[in-house]
């Protein structure tokens, strides 16, 4: 080595950290996942949401509980009574999903296959409606 590079001295950052720490569960603290060794049933796993009104009924516009539903094809948000919505992510074997509410207009998912804990923001919720599809007959 030569004394030039002896006496280098690094002007790198660090902009972004990024910490591996093991975990059987996790929860929610300020928005932000963190390890825990249990968390109490139903805590973060529905918000509710306003819905807008919709103007063929002219009624007070209603709510709706948001959940998030988990099979062997990944995530997707769906209602509480368990109407799916939207495809969310296509992680495979996800083991836990919790929801948090970041403001009317969006929220943020965090899930869990294990290994690592990945988050989404699903946003535009301010922009759902109810409406009545009628009826109609599975064959």
């Amino acid at each position: 080595m030569t004394e030039a590079a002896k006496g280098a001295v690094s002007d790198w950052k660090t902009f972004f950290d990024k910490k591996v720490i093991a975990h059987q569960n996790f929860s929610l603290v300020n928005g932000k996942p963190v390890a825990a060794s249990a968390t109490p049933a139903g805590a973060l796993e529905k918000i509710i949401q306003t819905l807008r009104p919709n103007p063929l009924q002219q009624d007070q516009p209603g709510k709706v509980a948001l959940a998030i539903g988990l099979d062997a094809d990944g995530s997707f948000l769906k209602t509480g009574d368990g109407l799916p919505l939207r495809t969310i992510s296509d992680t495979p074997n996800l083991s836990r999903a919790l929801i948090n509410s970041t403001d009317n207009k969006a929220a943020d998912v965090f899930q869990d296959d294990g290994a690592v804990v990945e988050q989404y923001r699903v946003s535009g919720l301010d922009q759902m409606m109810a409406f009545d599809c009628g009826d109609f007959e599975l064959k």
